[in-house]
């Protein structure tokens, strides 16, 4: 009897084991997941907010007739818009042949011709605006490679004629993480991105361990909104979501999620909370 009892135990163990691994797994690969498409939504948003921003305010004074013409205005209004912009870190403005019109860091490097990336060239080609997370190692990079920043955001927009000829292409880089800092609003996915975005907004390191620890009465300097799923009682992430949206509205809205029999915990449903 106590030999199947304990052969019964090692099972249960077994299972444990082998459902905590699933779990684990399944997890690493739903962040990969979300990190990947928060990453996608970044990308997307800076792409139509630069190709808005060249089409409307700088196009007109860029183009004169069918060639790119970088004059005082148009420097005048990009350095306005470095100063209210700590995020952006290096403008430049390309000609179709990859001369270098213009650039706010390093002057001395207008008028060269570099060789045309494919990021540069797929916005001359296509006269559609193109964004990616770089690693600054092509040769017109050189400059900004050396700036001390880890998560460099570059965004391409096209410059048209009004002929809808494109005629060259505005460039942009930017701090991602200051962009998060300079964000109207900000939307965390997760409870953990919530602990990440607050303790960078009390000057922790960008990498590393966190030993924030969010609970009712915490006061929140960075997230506006929370997307999170149901979490078990008695739980540091249900006392975060406490914090956030209050414990007795807290307490009714898991009310709810029960009666309307939600699913809770990793792979359950989730809620956006405003």
């Amino acid at each position: 009897m106590s030999q199947r009892v304990a052969r019964s135990l090692t099972l249960l163990w077994a299972l444990v084991a082998v459902a905590a691994v699933v779990l684990a797994a399944g997890g690493i690969v739903l962040g990969s997941i979300m990190t990947q498409a928060l990453r996608q939504q970044s990308l997307d948003d800076a792409k139509v907010s630069l190709s808005q921003y060249t089409s409307a305010v700088l196009s007109p004074r860029l183009v004169n007739g069918t060639q790119l013409r970088v004059g005082e205005e148009v420097t005048g209004i990009v350095r306005r818009t470095l100063a209210e912009r700590p995020d952006i870190l290096s403008v430049k403005v390309w000609r179709r042949d990859g001369v270098l019109a213009w650039a706010s860091l390093a002057p001395d490097r207008i008028g060269q011709r570099f060789p045309v990336g494919h990021d540069l060239q797929e916005v001359l080609e296509t006269g559609e605006a193109e964004a990616g997370f770089e690693d600054l190692a092509d040769a017109e990079d050189a400059v900004e490679s050396r700036l001390p920043v880890h998560d460099v955001l570059e965004v391409y927009a096209p410059v048209v004629s009004g002929s809808d000829e494109v005629i060259g292409a505005y460039e942009v880089y930017a701090d991602a993480w200051e962009r998060i800092g300079a964000a109207p609003h900000v939307t965390a996915i997760g409870t953990t991105t919530v602990r990440v975005l607050e303790s960078l907004a009390r000057g922790a390191p960008r990498a590393g361990r966190t030993s924030l620890f969010v609970t009712p009465g915490f006061e929140f300097a960075r997230v506006n909104a929370l997307v999170t799923n149901f979490h078990l009682p008695r739980s540091s992430l249900l006392a975060l979501v406490m914090a956030f949206a209050g414990i007795e509205e807290t307490r009714r809205l898991y009310a709810l999620a029960i009666e309307h029999r939600y699913r809770f915990y990793s792979f359950g449903d989730a809620m956006l909370i405003l």
